[in-house]
């Protein structure tokens, strides 16, 4: 079985995964630019995909996409997690290491390019599949002095779910980061 992490640099996820990067750490199996060289690896070959805090990082997502179509086995499971677009780190600025964030990504940005932009990059190769979005709270934002949220506020939801809703909606900071967890059809 094999499974990839895309962009693991310093940290790699670990767990069975080849860490592929585009920089020459000692953590990194494999280097590649993301951005314009093939993944190395075969056509049809790869079970799972994961790649976190990585694709903010591209001026392009179109040339790993089309190559995360090319190595992946029908049913390859993917898991792609960035920052929320709410959160402040969402855009980092160029001088923070490894160059900056230079894209934002949403729900709405995954299932839009995904349904309506992505068939010019996969051409008949197949799909991406949205399963879910999973959405990580600030482990501190309910002790945040910035971010207090009045228990008036909150007991205006029904349950603790719809809160986390509305959190995710329209507070800034509430969530640092999501995934889109998908597989490939093809």
């Amino acid at each position: 079985m094999l499974k990839i992490e895309l962009g693991g640099g310093l940290y790699p996820k670990g767990d069975g995964f080849v860490n592929v990067d585009l920089l020459d750490f000692k953590s990194v199996d494999e280097q590649c630019d993301f951005e314009k060289d093939p993944l190395p690896f075969k056509d049809n070959s790869v079970d799972e995909i994961f790649s976190g805090h990585c694709f903010e990082h591209l001026t392009s997502c179109g040339h790993i996409i089309r190559e995360i179509m090319r190595v992946a086995k029908n049913g390859c499971k993917i898991e792609i997690r960035t920052p929320h677009p709410s959160h402040d780190l969402a855009m980092c600025p160029a001088y923070m290491p490894f160059g900056g964030h230079k894209a934002i990504f949403s729900t709405w940005w995954w299932t839009d390019v995904l349904t309506h932009f992505a068939k010019d990059w996969f051409k008949d190769s197949g799909r991406i599949i949205i399963d879910d979005f999973w959405f990580h709270k600030c482990d501190d934002y309910d002790n945040h002095p910035k971010n207090l949220i009045p228990q008036k506020l909150k007991d205006l939801f029904d349950s603790e779910e719809q809160f986390e809703e509305f959190g995710r909606t329209h507070l800034r900071n509430y969530i640092t980061e999501f995934s889109m967890i998908g597989h490939v059809e093809k």
